[in-house]
């Protein structure tokens, strides 16, 4: 059992012979903690990478708190 989202799945499955189904359990949204040095603070290509996550993740976020349409929500 894997807890991937359907999408990567396209990745594998196809050369694979492998098919990807929803779990049929409520799961929880998954948690990935990320740390870092405070050494790599002042580096531009971490502070690049921090500002291309927050960005990316924000995005996710503000799509996520958005009701579907035709949701019942």
């Amino acid at each position: 059992m894997g807890f991937a989202s359907e999408r990567p799945h396209r990745l594998f499955t196809a050369g694979l012979g492998l098919a990807w189904v929803p779990s049929p359990l409520e799961l929880p949204p998954l948690v990935l903690p990320l740390a870092r040095h405070a050494r790599c603070d002042a580096g531009p290509v971490h502070a690049s990478l921090r500002e291309h996550a927050q960005t990316a993740l924000r995005g996710r976020l503000q799509a996520r708190k958005r009701p579907r349409v035709g949701s019942a929500r």
